[in-house]
């Protein structure tokens, strides 16, 4: 099976009020200029991960793809 590159996504459910980082090291890098305004989840078309992501005006901070349960990308 070829890796997902997940370059086809769209947002799920609404924007949510911050709550913290989303970031993961080493998997993904926290941005501090990106919290304190909102946070929405994204999903890949492809395989169906999800990752979380922080946004403040122009700074973003992004969380790690996670596969579901139950979707095309979960291997379980």
């Amino acid at each position: 099976m070829t890796k997902c590159t997940h370059r086809h996504t769209r947002q799920v459910g609404p924007d949510r009020c911050f709550q913290g980082s989303v970031a993961e090291e080493p998997l993904t890098h926290e941005n501090p200029a990106a919290h304190g305004n909102i946070t929405w989840t994204e999903q890949c078309d492809r395989c169906g991960s999800r990752r979380a992501i922080n946004s403040n005006q122009r700074f973003v901070e992004y969380g790690p793809w996670r596969p579901q349960p139950g979707e095309a990308g979960d291997q379980q």
